[in-house]
């Protein structure tokens, strides 16, 4: 039986933190490749990149998580495990600081990493290198400056990590022995269903789902102690509190195995469908003398003009964060302004990027601030605005 089945060959891809100052600069490219494990059905990146090839060029990028469920999640551990008792709470990265502020608030001790004074790197790097630099050597280096923790959070590391036998041997060495160890990840069902490909990431190397997750983590000797599952429109989010223990090994079931590769399958099948109907709707708009703009200059909108090869399509992209406007996107010459420049396009077509959440809001903002004569869609499959709903 072969090891992986081969979802998507992607081919050199640019790293989508690379925004250009120059419309003919250069962008570094990695190949990406899609596979899915035969025995477990997890999807994930043939071969991690290089962490040093990921690391943020600029200090003000950021990255946000939702965070409406962390009240919830704070307040079930609290009395599931904490008994009410004053503990220390540790956290791994900056996508910790708002769970430990919520546990702090409760009376708790907390503390977080610090990148340069823990891990010996730049502070505003991210997961990408955070996750490359912790080991048992450092692990043991933050057991002795902030003591071992009664709940360690770790949120939206796991799917980044390049090494997953050295992490779990760092966090365990951080914790109580009945310490309990958050784990936060995005569930990728939906976006795997509804065959959205912007959800593959280069700094992303597994897609989980609820029926993969709790397999792989009892590789590492981690028992599942408390699961939590959210709904978001886009991407859901799944909690899972774990404790060591040995000799725990869970098995996905044949069902589930089976249920899991079906997925991958049919994702993998969709690609060149969605890609032949997007250039067939782009033809059409640009014969009538439509321009097409994307709102939302980030890694979604990247890997959408990238893997779908649209980029010839594509007259300018409208982003409101000042420090995006004037570069060009990674690999591309197109152009990030604000949405100001809106108003200069008579017949526009403009593809959203933005959270299911604030689509509604960000549409009709648009669509008040412009007499011009627009049509909104959205790039995700997802949305009751896709542009793969279009007739």
């Amino acid at each position: 039986m072969k090891k992986n089945n081969l979802i998507l060959r992607l081919g050199k891809q640019p790293v989508s933190n690379r925004f250009k100052k120059r419309k003919n600069d250069k962008t570094k490219c990695i190949n990406l490749t899609l596979v899915q494990e035969n025995d477990s059905g997890l999807i994930k990146l043939l071969k991690p990149t290089n962490p040093k090839y990921l690391k943020p060029l600029v200090s003000w990028l950021t990255y946000n998580e939702p965070e409406e469920h962390l009240d919830m999640v704070v307040e079930d551990i609290q009395k599931n495990f904490l008994n009410d008792k004053k503990a220390n709470i540790g956290g791994i990265s900056f996508k910790d600081d708002t769970t430990l502020d919520r546990f702090k608030s409760k009376g708790h001790k907390v503390w977080r990493i610090d990148n340069k004074n823990d891990l010996d790197i730049d502070d505003n790097l991210g997961v990408e290198s955070i996750q490359s630099a912790l080991n048992q050597k450092t692990a043991n280096k933050i057991l002795s400056k902030y003591n071992a923790a009664d709940v360690l959070v770790v949120r939206h590391i796991w799917e980044h990590t390049y090494d997953q036998k050295k992490l779990p041997l760092a966090l365990k060495i951080m914790i109580k022995k009945e310490g309990i160890i958050l784990i936060e990840l995005p569930d990728c069902t939906k976006l795997l269903k509804s065959k959205d490909y912007t959800m593959i990431w280069e700094e992303h190397l597994f897609y989980y789902t609820l029926k993969t997750i709790i397999p792989s983590l009892s590789k590492f000797d981690f028992q599942v102690v408390y699961k939590k599952w959210v709904n978001y429109p886009n991407e859901p989010s799944i909690i899972i509190g774990v404790r060591v223990s040995k000799n725990n090994i869970i098995k996905i079931s044949d069902t589930s195995r089976s249920n899991q590769l079906l997925l991958g399958a049919n994702y993998k099948q969709s690609f060149s469908i969605n890609k032949k109907y997007l250039i067939k709707i782009f033809k059409k708009q640009t014969n009538d003398k439509k321009s097409i703009a994307i709102f939302g200059a980030g890694h979604l909108s990247m890997a959408f003009i990238s893997f779908f090869k649209i980029e010839k399509y594509i007259s300018i992209i409208f982003d409101d964060n000042p420090n995006k406007q004037g570069l060009y996107m990674p690999n591309t010459k197109i152009k990030i302004v604000s949405s100001e420049s809106i108003k200069a396009y008579k017949n526009l077509l403009i593809l959203l990027t933005v959270n299911l959440t604030n689509e509604h809001k960000i549409k009709k903002k648009i669509e008040n601030a412009n007499n011009n004569k627009l049509e909104i869609k959205s790039i995700f499959p997802l949305s009751k605005n896709s542009i793969f709903n279009v007739k």
